[in-house]
């Protein structure tokens, strides 16, 4: 089985609950093998690009059972959908230190290293 998900920001809908709810499918029902995130690219909608839900959304996407791309946002620091020289550049200001906030830990270690590189290269220019 595969799930399919998204959220819109509306009135009345509690964002971070529904995010973490998604993200825990996995493992409330066993049956679903695949999760897809339809990304939304308009900026009027796409909850991904506004807190707290875009560093919700990243916290909870670095686990091992998601598949991590570009489309995400966590290779794409400053909203341009591609992994690129800007994003490098926020990536190697941030090359070795050990924030979990900080821009580049891809992986979710809690630090920006050649593990987070490797993946970046991995996306480069997609």
């Amino acid at each position: 089985m595969i799930s399919e998900g998204a959220f819109r920001p509306k009135d009345g809908v509690d964002g971070v609950e529904w995010i973490n709810q998604w993200f825990d499918i996995q493992h409330n029902y066993p049956m679903i093998k695949a999760q897809v995130w339809f990304y939304i690219h308009d900026a009027d909608y796409n909850c991904l690009l506004q807190e707290p839900y875009q560093s919700l959304y990243r916290n909870r996407i670095a686990d091992d059972y998601f598949l991590r791309q570009t489309h995400t946002g966590i290779l794409d620091y400053n909203g341009d959908h591609a992994a690129d020289f800007a994003d490098f550049a926020a990536f190697s200001e941030n090359f070795q230190t050990t924030n979990p906030q900080s821009p580049g830990d891809v992986n979710g270690d809690n630090t920006v290293n050649l593990d987070d590189l490797s993946i970046l290269a991995e996306f480069w220019l997609q």
